[in-house]
């Protein structure tokens, strides 16, 4: 899932919330929409790494500084110790 695509289609609605004055204006929805976005992502690559396309797991290495990783196997094995 691509955030671009998830923007474009969440952005005239929330836009007509705006304008109605049914959202507060000074409600920064373009930040909501980003992290709504990245924890998206953030699920995708930690819960289910076999469907995140690779792409998705490389960006997330870079941008968190390899830290994704390290919450991934950290998440692995609270599983692994569950079962």
């Amino acid at each position: 899932m691509s955030v671009v695509n998830v923007d474009a289609t969440q952005r005239p609605p929330l836009s007509w919330l705006y304008l109605s004055c049914a959202i507060p204006p000074r409600l920064p929805l373009v930040e909501l929409l980003y992290c709504a976005c990245q924890g998206l992502l953030f699920h995708a690559r930690v819960m289910h790494e076999d469907a995140c396309p690779k792409y998705i797991v490389n960006l997330m290495h870079t941008v968190t500084q390899a830290k994704a990783d390290e919450v991934q196997a950290a998440f692995i094995q609270k599983v692994l110790r569950c079962v």
